[in-house]
């Protein structure tokens, strides 16, 4: 029975190690503290782009925005989101773009006067073919005429983050960035890890497997 009731467990530890290897999850910090007190660009709008690169192989990837928890204005967002290319969905709930079919795929969303702080979580598939380009994630805040605010990134110079989608993709390969002059200085983005959400499910249901085999045992048993 020890052995049988260790065989499953194992085997719902090898599902959340599946499940864990086949997304990239991580957590996203936006300070707009400095844009809360200064509206002379805005209204601001948060970004949120994914571009497809050229996978020959027709490789496609899913990022997924949600969770978002918005700071400083009970009314956080205004308006409806502007959509491109393969974009669904709402801050209200969740966010997808999807790489292949177009080159951008990207939602822009007006933010209230007085937001200091946007949350969320990313999750994105890491399908890449070694012979093509990479599918690449940006996140910008956009000034009140679509043109994103001067950051330190090097080149570009508009992006807070971005990151390059790659089969083994880690915190470390996202590119983080401030605001510079003459956009209003001090926004900020940082980001950490989460767990996996389908993690938990996979845990959860390795636990009521091992408890109806314990159940079923003992009953015979009786």
């Amino acid at each position: 029975m020890k052995r049988q009731l260790l065989s499953v467990l194992a085997l719902a530890a090898m599902s959340v190690t599946a499940a864990k290897a086949d997304l990239f999850t991580f957590h996203v910090d936006l300070n707009l503290s400095s844009l809360a007190a200064d509206q002379s660009q805005g209204p601001y709008a948060l970004d949120l782009q994914f571009i497809s690169g050229n996978q020959t192989n027709g490789q496609t990837n899913n990022v997924t925005f949600s969770n978002f928890v918005f700071s400083g204005n009970s009314a956080s967002y205004g308006g409806s989101a502007t959509l491109t290319g393969s974009a669904t969905g709402s801050l209200a709930n969740s966010v997808v773009l999807t790489s292949g079919t177009n080159a951008l795929n990207e939602l822009q969303q007006a933010i209230t006067a007085g937001v200091t702080d946007i949350q969320f979580n990313v999750s994105t598939t890491r399908n890449f073919f070694a012979n093509g380009s990479p599918d690449s994630l940006y996140v910008t805040i956009d000034d009140s005429t679509g043109v994103p605010i001067f950051t330190t990134e090097p080149g570009n110079a508009a992006n807070l983050l971005d990151l390059n989608i790659g089969a083994a993709n880690q915190l470390s390969d996202i590119s983080t960035y401030s605001s510079v002059a003459p956009s209003t200085t001090g926004v900020t983005a940082s980001v950490s890890a989460v767990p996996e959400p389908s993690s938990y499910g996979l845990l959860g249901a390795g636990a009521l497997a091992a408890a109806s085999f314990v159940r079923r045992r003992r009953a015979k048993i009786a």
